[in-house]
């Protein structure tokens, strides 16, 4: 069984739809989980007033009966209450001018388009609300089968804020729970308050700012993914669905320093530990629980790099579409720095790979068929532990 994750709609037309098939029946339906991740991406410093005149309330369509899935396709509709732009029933003057750092002159040019209105309106961040929705969805899955997710920002523009475990085991996640609470963007140092600051110098400066964010997964068992064909290998599904979110150029899986270190010291070694739920634990995480395509048991750290929003207060050099002839592109409405609604973002999309993964491995139409196929494989791993274990012990006599 696999998830399909499909959205629709423009930025300021109607509204969104997401359409999220593959979703066993059974699960609960926590519409005011999914309304706190949707109030998440819309929060942080630095978001455009957009977020303030949207509320994302949304309906549901289909899939969910008296508050829970029945396994069919779930359809959510998520209107915009902002269209007095693109695709709304406001007829506009045409758009001719692209955006340098945007979709709109490559789109453009693919479709043969001589406005860049439908580019602009489908190619906007604004899309990912409908994901969070998907991914909301995908999480409350994942909780059923004791996983979480959080996320944590590591860098605004040139500030950092140090972290001291930036690739965490599940011991030393045991040994500090609340630096991995879930559904959580956590920020160390003096924290949002230093964001608040950095952004609205930004913001006062005329310009955008990019970030480093981490996400992390966490209580994955081992074996998720694939090593046996390239389209199911974990860190490649993950780097699609990350790569997907507009401004994302680039994403690291554990540790990006192991190519600078000795081969004895870029490896996580393996150690027995009779607490230990799995088979084996590490006793570091550079590789970022992921091994030749699958799930080693340790959090799944997963970094992603933005870009500054391309849009800013003073006009970029452009082209007119129609004549050739060089142009200023428009300054329209845009965010600062989006970081911490980006987290959410990449936290939702990470729990749709992770969730995709979960049913791959575990299978089933019912929720409850999935967990239990899930303790019949930990109960495997446990016993074969115990097997291991006695053939030493008669090896010894």
């Amino acid at each position: 069984m696999h998830l399909d994750l499909k959205t629709a709609g423009d930025s300021h037309g109607p509204g969104l739809t997401m359409i999220l098939s593959g979703i066993p029946a059974g699960l609960a339906f926590d519409t005011g989980f999914i309304a706190m991740e949707l109030a998440r991406r819309r929060s942080g410093p630095g978001r455009s007033v957009r977020q303030d005149r949207e509320a994302d309330d949304f309906q549901v369509q289909g899939g969910v009966y008296h508050g829970v899935t029945t396994g069919a396709p779930i359809a959510v509709a998520v209107p915009n209450r902002v269209q007095d732009e693109g695709t709304g029933g406001v007829k506009l003057k045409r758009m001719r001018v692209p955006r340098p750092g945007h979709a709109d002159l490559p789109g453009a040019l693919k479709y043969g388009f001589d406005d860049i209105r439908p580019v602009a309106e489908r190619a906007s961040a604004r899309e990912t609300a409908a994901r969070v929705v998907g991914g909301a969805v995908c999480k409350l899955l994942l909780r059923g089968l004791e996983i979480s997710i959080c996320s944590r920002i590591l860098s605004v523009g040139e500030t950092e804020f140090p972290s001291e475990l930036l690739y965490p085991t599940n011991d030393q996640v045991a040994e500090a729970p609340s630096n991995y609470a879930p559904n959580t963007t956590h920020v160390s140092g003096a924290g949002i308050t230093l964001m608040e600051e950095i952004v609205e110098k930004a913001e006062a400066g005329g310009y955008n700012l990019g970030a480093v964010i981490q996400i992390i997964g966490i209580g994955l068992p081992p074996g998720l993914g694939s090593h046996v064909d390239w389209k199911t290998r974990l860190d490649g599904r993950i780097g699609r669905a990350f790569l997907s979110v507009p401004a994302v150029k680039g994403i690291d899986i554990g540790d990006p320093e192991v190519h600078r270190m000795k081969s004895i010291h870029a490896q996580d070694q393996i150690v027995p530990d009779e607490a230990y739920p799995w088979i084996t634990r590490r006793t570091t995480n550079r590789a970022g629980g992921i091994e030749g395509g699958c799930t080693n048991g340790e959090p799944v750290i997963v970094t992603a790099r933005f870009k500054p929003v391309p849009t800013s207060d003073e006009p970029l050099k452009s082209v007119e579409l129609k004549t050739g002839r060089g142009a200023l592109a428009p300054t329209t409405r845009h965010d600062v720095c989006p970081a911490i609604g980006a987290a959410t973002i990449l936290e939702n999309m990470l729990a749709f790979v992770l969730a995709d993964a979960c049913l791959e491995k575990f299978g089933g139409d019912a929720l409850s068929d999935i967990i239990a196929a899930r303790e019949h494989y930990l109960m495997r791993l446990r016993n074969q532990k115990k097997e291991e274990k006695e053939h030493q012990r008669q090896k010894k006599q």
